[in-house]
């Protein structure tokens, strides 16, 4: 892919400048992004920066990305002439405490949030591990509050523990849970390597996925509306390999979704989830594969 080239959805005039006098008009009022880019594998500088400039986002959640491509991306962007400038937040603990696990990365993996220079950040992200983790990978979240579409949201970026782990994961998001009465207009954003369905299923599959359950009775709805606790063929997935549904951007209370997307990307791993992000009604569209 080559940096700067867009799809028609995408290439058309931004528009809204608001209170982020100081944001490149070209970045997206009120759009979010959130992408595994599978740094220690398939990342690099450049990919993070083609899938930035691609979507324009106001705030880019990544999972699984190395440390210093951030920061490079971040740069780049910033020197091009659609000039986004982005501040940058990592976590404060590397998914893997031992470098020989992910040779491949330049610097740390972990977790980062992007924010559009302007945005007004009410919280500062900050870092927290999960009580119940698998043996390998720092399972943690990032969160931290500002506003879109003229709501104050809470922002959760995470990615829970994989594989045959669906207590652990149902107790990650049990944790997460427990943050949210506080904050009614909420965004839980990543790779929760889960299914969202908490019904039964066709006989291919097991027939009862449970881990999403305190998502769902917490009133989070995803940006896909057909991507629910009831199972429904116009799901569609966002881990290609698989075909599974891994990667979500759930909102509850005031925020919703306008529009959403799920951009193919030459990892060939995760798409990248994108949300235009409403205080009015939600989308009854499921997100475009682009």
């Amino acid at each position: 892919m080559t940096a700067g080239v867009m799809t028609p959805a995408f290439a058309a005039q931004e528009e809204g400048r608001g209170s982020l006098a100081t944001q490149a008009v070209s970045v997206k009022k009120n759009r979010i992004m959130s992408w595994n880019s599978n740094g220690q594998l398939n990342g690099t500088t450049q990919r993070l920066v083609d899938q930035i400039v691609r979507f324009k986002p106001q705030i880019v959640l990544l999972q699984e990305s190395c440390r210093n491509e951030v920061n490079e991306a971040a740069a780049i962007l910033k020197r091009q002439p659609l000039h986004l400038e982005y501040e940058v937040f990592h976590s404060d603990w590397p998914d893997l405490g031992d470098p020989v696990h992910d040779p491949a990365c330049t610097g740390q993996l972990e977790q980062a949030i992007l924010v559009a220079k302007g945005t007004k950040i009410d919280v500062a992200p900050e870092t927290a591990l999960y009580r119940e983790a698998d043996g390998l990978e720092r399972r943690k979240f990032m969160m931290f509050q500002t506003r879109l579409a003229g709501k104050k949201v809470r922002i959760f970026n995470t990615q829970l523990s994989d594989g045959a782990d669906a207590d652990l994961r149902h107790s990650q998001l049990l944790q997460l849970s427990e943050l949210v009465p506080g904050t009614p207009n909420s965004i839980i954003a990543g790779d929760l390597n889960a299914q969202p369905w908490t019904a039964p299923k066709p006989p291919q599959m097991p027939l009862y996925y449970w881990e999403m359950a305190p998502v769902w009775a917490n009133g989070f709805r995803d940006a896909d509306p057909y991507c629910g606790q009831s199972y429904d063929r116009r799901c569609n997935g966002t881990q290609v390999g698989v075909g599974k549904k891994f990667d979500y951007l759930l909102s509850r209370g005031a925020v919703k979704t306008k529009q959403c997307w799920l951009g193919n990307t030459p990892n060939n791993d995760h798409r990248v989830v994108v949300s235009d992000v409403t205080a009015g009604p939600a989308s009854r569209k499921p997100c475009k594969v682009i």
